[in-house]
């Protein structure tokens, strides 16, 4: 499984002959000579806050390099971004929601759909709304990687890949910023229930431990049961780059400067004397105070028409992290993407790279959810309020060593394993928790804290097929975007619906043979018994499923990759100063 943790830790690969993309002669000669970059304030600048532009920002700024990190969104701390479980309230938290309307299948598809897509805009990102959920990459990531970029020259061992992975800090990891731990144990003294204790009994039983953790590297291929690891520091809070990033600030104030609620609407780019072209700034807009400039955002008051614009420049890069679906449309506003689509939009082209906004990637995700006989004990008196006052669990959780039911995350149990043995990977997870989730829609949250009998199974699967796309819809930088996943379309993407029907019918399976788990059960409520067929299964998956790790839309690549964007140094192809550093 990819995560948006590992790319700004690997920034000194290899290094390699970039492409030469077709560059527009016209617009390029258009371009203002480079300036003096000596005087610049900054030696780097970095957009985008989250799991991607935060380390790198972190990192280089306790490398003694003078770093501006610029954010749409702004440092926001409540109960909903460091209460572990309240991961439930915080996607729709207006301070930091961002939403974004996906399509999961081409235009004329039966099926076609437009789900809500939930992220955060805040320092520190999605890292502070997401689910917990702390999973390595595979060893096959990093041996693709590896074996892409080999030349004669040599190439970096997996093992040097894995010690990048500095993020996380637990029993298989080494230090970083990061902190994990299993998670909180459920049936506690104060709470104990044998209903609940009985069927994860019986979930466990089905697939014992694996030993260690899924983060152990020996695990890689090992299929089994295993406690989910979270990313949850020692005080039961929720732990993500947030905290590193307020940290470094604090300890070296004249090295990292936070530029909050700031849109970048292009990037700057020069003629260098050899003709070559050089990123050395970025053109923003500074948001009216209480509004957000993101048309995802409920703070959004509509498109500016008369900005002002502050431009900020930098000594020497701009490494761009906003995210897989805002680094394109951002690179694209700069004149950087397939020349056809930038033409369309009125887009001068400067840099014809079709590969920008293509090769969207994402998980497919479906459940099966049971109410059991009784509610569970442990949410006896919890509301997920947003104060003690109104919440006894809340108030039992700040007072007594945050050790409640609130320090727990999405998943406590999950198998997992390969859907075929001669994958050299486990491409399926199955998430096993007390909790009525169905997936993200409007409101989610609130149905999860009041249906106390849930029992649900999340399966995941992995290393998807399918390819789709982020598109333009105009020119102006606060344009939606036109984003689709384009499923289902081939034999190989179509294997991903089988996979987890599949799974599926295993945890049907499971349900009704497991004797402690059935005798613990009332019914099984989604899909519930009028789903049973394959074909049935099939169409469900259809219109329910969903995924939340959107990845790839500036592929990395080789040179002679025409849809390549960047190189294996992060690079942008046929820009000097640019690199892009997070899922994309």
């Amino acid at each position: 499984m990819r995560s948006t943790y590992l790319l700004p830790l690997v920034l000194p690969f290899l290094s390699v002959v970039s492409a030469a993309p077709a560059i527009n002669a016209t617009t390029a000669e258009a371009l203002p000579a480079c300036p003096d970059r000596s005087t610049a304030t900054y030696d780097y600048i970095v957009a985008g806050a989250g799991a991607g532009g935060g380390p790198i920002a972190a990192r280089l700024a306790l490398k003694g390099w003078k770093v501006l990190l610029i954010d749409a969104g702004h440092d926001h701390v409540n109960v909903n971004t460091t209460v572990p479980l309240y991961l439930v309230r915080a996607s729709e938290d207006p301070q930091i929601q961002l939403d974004y309307n996906v399509k999961h299948y081409p235009p004329g598809d039966p099926n076609q759909d437009l789900t809500w897509y939930p992220r955060a805009t805040a320092i520190g990102g999605s890292v502070i709304h997401n689910a917990l959920i702390n999973l390595i990459p595979h060893k096959w990531d990093f041996n693709q990687i590896q074996s892409m970029f080999a030349t004669s020259r040599g190439s970096r061992t997996t093992t040097t890949f894995r010690n990048c992975w500095g993020n996380s800090k637990d029993m298989a990891m080494m230090d970083g910023w990061t902190l994990s731990s299993l998670p909180f144990l459920l049936l506690g003294p104060s709470n104990l229930d044998a209903q609940l204790a009985t069927v994860f009994g019986a979930v466990i039983a089905e697939k014992l431990p694996i030993p260690g953790d899924w983060n152990v590297w020996a695990n890689d291929e090992v299929s089994g049961g295993g406690f989910v690891i979270m990313t949850k520091k020692e005080d039961g809070t929720r732990s993500s780059i947030r905290d590193h990033l307020v940290k470094t600030k604090t300890d070296k104030p004249t090295r990292l400067t936070f530029q909050t609620d700031t849109l970048v609407t292009k990037i700057l780019n020069c003629r260098e004397t050899d003709g070559s072209i050089r990123a050395y700034g970025v053109q923003t807009v500074v948001a009216p105070t209480g509004e957000s400039l993101l048309p995802g955002s409920p703070r959004f008051t509509g498109k500016f028409t008369n900005p002002t614009y502050t431009t900020f420049t930098a000594k020497n890069e701009i490494i761009l992290s906003t995210g897989p679906f805002q680094t394109p449309q951002t690179l694209m506003l700069s004149g950087i993407g397939a020349s056809t689509q930038l033409l369309n939009n009125g887009i001068d082209p400067l840099i014809d790279l079709p590969g920008v906004g293509e090769n969207l990637q994402d998980r497919v995700e479906e459940v099966v959810l049971w109410h059991l006989k009784k509610d569970h004990k442990i949410w006896d008196g919890c509301v997920l309020g947003e104060t003690a006052a109104s919440d006894p669990c809340l108030a039992e959780w700040q007072n007594d060593g945050h050790k409640n039911l609130y320090s727990s995350s999405a998943a406590i149990y999950a198998w997992s394993h390969k859907s075929d043995n001669s994958l050299p990977y486990r491409d399926v997870f199955s998430f096993w928790t007390p909790a009525a989730f169905k997936g993200y829609y409007k409101g989610w949250g609130e149905e999860t804290a009041s249906d106390h009998r849930a029992f649900v199974n999340v399966i995941l699967k992995a290393h998807t097929k399918a390819k789709g796309w982020v598109r333009l819809t105009g020119n102006h930088p606060q344009d939606t975007l036109e984003i689709n996943k384009n499923q289902f379309q081939t034999p190989e993407s179509l294997n991903d619906l089988h996979v987890v029907r599949e799974e599926m019918k295993k945890s049907r399976q499971f349900a009704q043979n497991s004797l402690l788990f059935k005798a613990n059960v009332d019914a099984e409520v989604f899909p519930g018994p009028n789903v049973q067929t394959d074909e049935e299964l099939d169409e469900f998956i259809k219109k329910n499923q969903w995924g939340h790790h959107a990845c790839c839309t500036a592929k990395m690549g080789v040179e002679s990759d025409n849809m390549a964007v960047v190189d294996n140094n992060f690079k942008v192809y046929g820009v000097k100063g640019l690199r892009v550093l997070d899922n994309s």
